[in-house]
């Protein structure tokens, strides 16, 4: 139950600075006590004869009392001496990746969270035209849900006076678009007036692999220019 060590690797004094005198001693005494019930689940699981090796995930406590977050393989050995019955432990710390995948995780989620409030349209095509990604805001805008936007071409929702090859040619000259006027079709059909700012997207090596940019609902501003022209015209 206690699981006392018999052996512990010289590597160790890297998180341990007495590794010998610590020899006998039970892992869990090393183990972070939130841990332990896990680490226990785990033996009981192999000394039922359930499963012969197991991955785990654990906080190992050094010598300073610093806490660093270990993954490791443990393997349960028979042998016909008591000395070869037992488990053997390997571990290595990950406290380093754990830290930039919560990290990356939290990026993700702030990245997310801003993708979701984006009162205007994000969006990504690719080569041919195909939408692939739009941001959540388009529904509010034009009535269409992402999953009905996402894989269809662009020019399904736009007004092109140009065919998309010739769309295309001019992100490609200019390399990108700004405050450019386009009519843009709502699930209603009706049409409404944009703004877009975009710009070409390319790998690592140079390649062309689509656009991306930000559409945003100038209708309003359309209108009061039209009616604003018209009523100066009466003068």
């Amino acid at each position: 139950d206690n699981l006392n060590s018999t052996y512990l690797s010289p590597s160790l004094k890297v998180i341990l600075s007495d590794v010998n005198s610590r020899v006998g001693d039970s892992i869990f005494e090393f183990i972070h006590p939130d841990d332990i019930p896990d680490v226990k689940n785990i033996a009981t699981t192999m000394e039922k004869g359930e499963s012969l090796h197991q991955n785990l995930i654990f906080r190992f406590r050094k010598s300073d009392g610093e806490y660093r977050i270990m993954q490791g393989l443990i393997k349960k050995i028979e042998g016909d001496h008591p000395l070869l019955k037992g488990y053997i432990l390997n571990f290595w710390d990950v406290t380093e990746i754990q830290k930039s995948q919560q990290a990356l995780k939290e990026s993700e989620e702030k990245f997310r969270g801003i993708f979701n409030a984006f009162p205007d349209i994000y969006f990504k095509m690719n080569p041919e035209g195909i939408i692939t990604e739009v941001s959540p805001s388009v529904k509010k805008i034009t009535g269409y849900g992402r999953r009905e936007i996402i894989g269809k071409p662009v020019s399904s929702f736009t007004h092109l006076s140009i065919g998309w090859d010739h769309v295309r040619k001019v992100f490609l000259n200019r390399i990108k678009v700004q405050d450019a006027n386009v009519k843009i079709f709502t699930k209603e059909n009706e049409q409404i007036h944009c703004s877009v700012n975009a710009h070409i997207v390319k790998n690592e090596d140079g390649k062309l692999v689509g656009f991306e940019g930000v559409l945003r609902d100038i209708t309003r501003r359309v209108k009061i220019e039209k009616e604003l022209k018209k009523s100066q015209r009466k003068f």
